[in-house]
């Protein structure tokens, strides 16, 4: 009994172990370069009316609504945060 109830614990710190060292990875610049919707699973990248983000591997934006240009400027990558 001692046996398997060593075994058990020796698991379940194994395993707590395991677990915490999986942290989230950093952003990575790649991943978000390309086009954007902004809006539910619903919207397409095609509709007329769709909310959009395009980011350029130069560094640039491009905000806007409608194939119509609302925003534009830098951005880039903090730990996990984006700055535009």
């Amino acid at each position: 009994m001692r046996g398997k109830l060593f075994i058990f614990n020796f698991l379940v710190v194994l395993l707590i172990c395991f677990s915490s060292a999986a942290n989230a990875a950093d952003m990575n610049p790649k991943y978000l370069h390309g086009n954007w919707v902004i809006g539910t699973v619903e919207r397409k990248c095609g509709a007329a009316d769709a909310e959009y983000f395009v980011f350029h591997k130069n560094g640039t934006f491009e905000a806007g609504r409608s194939n119509k240009p609302e925003a534009a400027g830098f951005w880039h990558i903090d730990s996990d945060i984006v700055y535009l």
